[in-house]
């Protein structure tokens, strides 16, 4: 996953090179500043992917446990509950 979100930085900023006339000043200079030597545009770009990957599945997850305990609840009820997962304590 990693690898295809540093594929996709890279051709968003070699697409992003090749715009020579912006229309707007602030664009010229934003665009521009993605060049600078230093800068972490692919670092920044893979951990915003990765924070959007995250959060996708953590709502699917959820989507998913609330469909298979089929809890009817109300539109001002909480979208968060918490299940405690221990060993069978009978079985030694």
């Amino acid at each position: 996953m990693a690898l295809s979100l540093s594929l996709i930085g890279a051709a968003l900023m070699y697409g992003l090179r090749r715009l020579r006339r912006l229309p707007s000043f602030a664009l010229r200079q934003g665009v521009g500043s993605l060049y600078r030597p230093g800068n972490q545009t692919k670092v920044i770009l893979m951990a915003v992917g990765l924070g959007v990957l995250f959060i996708t599945a953590m709502r699917l997850q959820q989507q998913n446990v609330l469909g298979e305990l089929r809890l009817d609840l109300n539109l001002a009820g909480a979208n968060l509950f918490l299940m405690d997962v221990q060993k069978d304590r009978g079985a030694r």
